[in-house]
């Protein structure tokens, strides 16, 4: 049976969303919501949900704003079946999501996965919408390796023929509890927490588990600007970028040593850090001068 642990700060609008998504998944036996502090009240729907499905739902507050990676800490401990899954207040999943990845993993195995992911997507969206964008994604991702070591992201739109194995995937995984008997998610990652899912997927790898990468299912991600008011996106686009570079320099600094041998990869992790803080911002570069160019063009056109 799985524990599903959402985190969550002040987007009950968006977690109301999501919800319907994973209590439709096979073999789930908990839900477990952590607020993190939220000024949002969540009891309504707190009681909406236990009204209607039968999976218990279990609703902790912290006493004080931990963060997500604190969040996620709190999650495990409460947690009692023999696997997790990670949801996120703002992604939801494919109906066959745990059904399939289940096919790929067990309790007491060291392999853990995660499927596809989306992003720019709503719950509410009809099959053509969801389609076309999905493919969209699909083929820009075809031109892209799966898992790029230059600056240690993953293209997780890419179709695949087998399972592949990754070094890290994204936050909605499904791997073992025993997985979590010797990990704990870093909170030392600030403002976005970026890099938070993979430094504890990185600390599964060190103690000698693995995890896969299949595209037979998948999840999806909300546009990043659906809802402003909660959640790690709610920074000034500045302030967040900013925040990706210093927490990939803090990410290359614990465990790039264990990343070079493992991966035979070349470089320091200074220069590892230093690559990624210049492609961060040549694409903040990018999409900005895009965005011009877009309202000029529909100027023009007036």
């Amino acid at each position: 049976m799985i524990s599903i642990i959402i985190p969550t700060y002040n987007r009950i609008d968006t977690l109301e969303l999501v919800l319907p998504s994973y209590f439709i998944q096979k073999e789930v036996g908990e839900i477990i919501i952590v607020d993190d502090n939220s000024l949002d009240n969540y009891a309504p729907l707190i009681d909406k949900a236990r009204k209607k499905y039968s999976i218990p739902l279990i609703y902790i507050k912290n006493q004080n704003n931990l963060g997500a990676a604190g969040s996620r800490n709190v999650g495990l401990k409460i947690a009692k079946y023999d696997m997790i899954l990670w949801g996120e207040d703002d992604a939801f999943l494919d109906s066959k999501y745990t059904e399939i990845l289940l096919k790929h993993v067990n309790p007491k195995g060291n392999t853990a996965i995660c499927g596809a992911i989306y992003y720019g997507l709503l719950p509410y969206y009809t099959n053509e919408q969801m389609q076309s964008i999905i493919e969209e994604q699909i083929k820009t991702a075809s031109n892209k390796k799966l898992f790029d070591f230059n600056f240690f992201e993953g293209c997780y739109q890419k179709n695949v023929k087998e399972l592949c194995e990754i070094p890290f995937g994204h936050a909605l995984l499904l791997a073992p509890r025993s997985f979590y008997d010797n990990v704990t998610y870093f909170e030392g990652y600030k403002v976005n927490g970026f890099r938070e899912e993979s430094d504890a997927q990185i600390q599964m790898l060190k103690n000698g588990n693995h995890i896969f990468y299949t595209s037979e299912t998948c999840c999806y991600h909300f546009p990043g600007n659906f809802n402003k008011k909660g959640g790690q996106h709610n920074n000034l686009r500045l302030t967040y970028e900013i925040y990706k570079i210093i927490n990939n320099a803090i990410f290359m600094k614990r465990h790039y040593n264990y990343l070079k041998k493992r991966f035979s990869l070349h470089g320091t992790a200074v220069t590892k850090s230093v690559s990624f803080a210049f492609y961060t911002i040549h694409n903040d570069f990018c999409i900005i001068f895009k965005k011009i160019k877009n309202k000029v063009e529909t100027f023009k056109g007036e």
